[in-house]
């Protein structure tokens, strides 16, 4: 970058550096200049008019327009201008520009500077993207001063009648948006260009609708049938079945189980690491012997990924098909969370200590739980012979009314 001090002429302006680096050249020497006023050749070739001034000792750029659009005499005088407006009123005419261009962001562009550097994991990305594009599409142009509390109530009312629950993540990213939008929008005062979030309308008039939250879990007596299920939906998808069998042993969240690689496994050690959990910690687990084998017969599909597929991930995703063949077969309707609360339920019933149940699942301790935090220190081979135990349960209880059937059929 190179500086140059020298009289701005139209002579000047026709011969601008164009060597690929940029360039000051600032006004300087002439009856005409206009102290301030730089000529600013980008790398790229661009000229602009640009005037610099300090306002309250912060160095200040104003860019008054490009080299080609307004002519030198033009730039003087709109420099002029501007230099008596700062010295009229002490602020920086890009202070006026921004609150002008505050007071028309629209959510489109809100939702854009929101997630903007926020380290949202690709899969919640996708999940908000999702939102906006299903339930705010029409909104996306409005500006945000636009949006009123009326708005949300009819909207809100509208989303619940299909599903409450997506009305209500909907309505939470949106309000996040608007408070998020309330400290990076802001007048030429500096005060917050959103002067209210309408979503907090919900929470005042008490409207938002309670979801109670899933609880299904495969009962003790339709384990036998459900495993069963599974075996027989492994002949024809074999790594489907493999994975949800994984989910039911391990407690292992869907969208963590999907990407397992092959580097992420020790089989002579017994244990896998998930290196990113839904709670951004990474999670090392021990495998019981039923996982093991489990593992053992996805070691003849080859590749970097312990269940692949033929999607463009490269993995399984979202086993919907050999859930309803085994939903059909036994009966049982479980989703893959539906295996993960199965798993916990199992430990719980063998008294198991809760902070090892969190443990093996991932689960976060509280941040107010002192004891868990600060005093409780879980060796692997607890977590070990936790896990073996929950497994053996699973399959003990899962044979027991498999013998039982046998029993009831001799007789």
């Amino acid at each position: 970058m190179s500086y140059t001090r020298l009289n701005l002429t139209p002579e000047v302006l026709k011969a601008l550096p164009s060597d690929g680096q940029e360039h000051w050249l600032h006004d300087a020497g002439g009856t005409k200049s206009v102290a301030g006023l730089s000529v600013r050749v980008r790398c790229s070739g661009n000229a602009s008019y640009v005037l610099t001034k300090k306002i309250s000792g912060r160095l200040v750029r104003v860019t008054l327009g490009k080299v080609g659009s307004i002519n030198l005499g033009d730039a003087r005088a709109k420099a002029r201008t501007t230099l008596a407006e700062i010295t009229l009123t002490g602020r920086s005419p890009n202070a006026h520009k921004r609150a002008k261009r505050d007071r028309g962001v629209t959510l489109g562009t809100a939702f854009e500077d929101y997630i903007d550097g926020r380290g949202i994991k690709p899969v919640t990305l996708d999940g908000y993207r999702r939102s906006m594009r299903l339930h705010f599409s029409d909104w996306a142009a409005r500006p945000l001063v636009e949006i009123t509390r009326a708005d949300v109530r009819t909207h809100y009312r509208r989303l619940s009648k299909r599903s409450p629950s997506s009305a209500n993540l909907s309505m939470r990213l949106l309000r996040a948006v608007f408070n998020h939008a309330a400290g990076e929008y802001v007048d030429n005062e500096g005060r917050s260009v959103i002067v209210d979030n309408p979503v907090r309308e919900l929470s005042r008039k008490r409207a938002w609708r309670r979801v109670e939250p899933r609880s299904f879990r495969i009962a003790s007596g339709d384990l036998g049938s459900w495993l069963a299920a599974v075996e027989s939906a492994r002949a024809t998808s074999p790594v489907q079945a493999d994975f949800v069998e994984l989910l039911l042993f391990t407690g292992l969240r869907r969208r963590e189980a999907e990407p397992l690689r092959w580097t992420e496994v020790d089989l002579p050690g017994a244990t896998l690491r998930i290196a990113d959990t839904k709670g951004g910690r990474s999670l090392q687990i021990p495998l019981s012997d039923h996982v093991v084998k489990v593992l053992k017969r996805r070691l003849d599909g080859g590749g970097q990924f312990v269940f692949p597929g033929t999607g463009r991930t490269g993995h399984i995703v979202e086993p919907k098909s050999v859930c309803q063949t085994i939903a059909k077969l036994s009966g049982v309707v479980a989703s893959p969370h539906a295996l993960r609360r199965t798993f916990v339920s199992v430990g719980e019933s063998l008294d198991l200590s809760p902070y090892v149940l969190k443990r093996l699942v991932g689960h976060a301790v509280a941040s107010g739980d002192v004891t868990g935090t600060h005093y409780v220190e879980i060796e692997n081979a607890r977590l070990a012979a936790a896990t073996q135990r929950i497994s053996d349960a699973i399959l003990a209880r899962a044979h027991s009314v498999v013998d039982s059937n046998v029993k009831a059929a001799r007789l």
